[in-house]
């Protein structure tokens, strides 16, 4: 994963977008969204299949917001649970989880298919380095400052609200993001 054409990212944010409304639909959250986590096969066809895989620390929902319940991530201490790179700010802080937290998850996703690196951090970066970067006050960079690949303002918008720190200013759905990547 890293770098790929813009055109191949948006079929595949949108596979993924489709998978993501079956999840949430079934009042699950994923919580551990990442490069790793989607898998793809061509079909016979030829055409691409995008599948969501790793459902180990996926929690259900208690109401039809998509919210967790905060006190199982605190359990043995644990702040929040997922990939560092790839968590929200709610994930490091042990605050409730969402399906908001998934759309942020989907972003970072989205920023590392179309730059090659994760927004915050190096890929290398220790994670406390990375929670400090997540949960301070500067927004993630725009996918225009990091990469020279020719991006469409629709799809850097795209991305930049997926990754707003503040859950409320995300998209408040996989149904609303996958219209507007189907937009871009």
């Amino acid at each position: 994963w890293g770098a790929i054409e813009e055109i191949e990212v948006l079929r595949i944010m949108a596979d993924c977008l489709e998978a993501l409304k079956v999840i949430h639909g079934a009042q699950l959250v994923h919580r551990d969204l990442k490069p790793s986590n989607i898998v793809s096969h061509t079909r016979l066809d030829g055409s691409l299949c995008v599948k969501i895989i790793d459902f180990g620390i996926a929690m259900a929902s208690d109401d039809d917001e998509g919210a967790t319940i905060a006190t199982a991530m605190k359990t043995g201490g644990v702040r929040g649970v997922g990939t560092p790179h790839y968590m929200s700010r709610e994930q490091y802080g042990g605050d409730d989880v969402t399906k908001l937290t998934d759309i942020y998850s989907l972003g970072v996703t989205m920023f590392f298919a179309l730059t090659g690196r994760v927004p915050f951090g190096d890929g290398e970066t220790k994670a406390t380095k990375v929670m400090f970067a997540v949960c301070g006050p500067a927004e993630a960079p725009s996918v225009h400052d990091v990469t020279t690949a020719p991006i469409g303002d629709k799809v850097a918008e795209v991305v930049a609200r997926a990754l707003r720190k503040e859950p409320d200013e995300r998209f408040h759905s996989a149904e609303e993001m996958l219209a507007a990547v189907v937009d871009a």
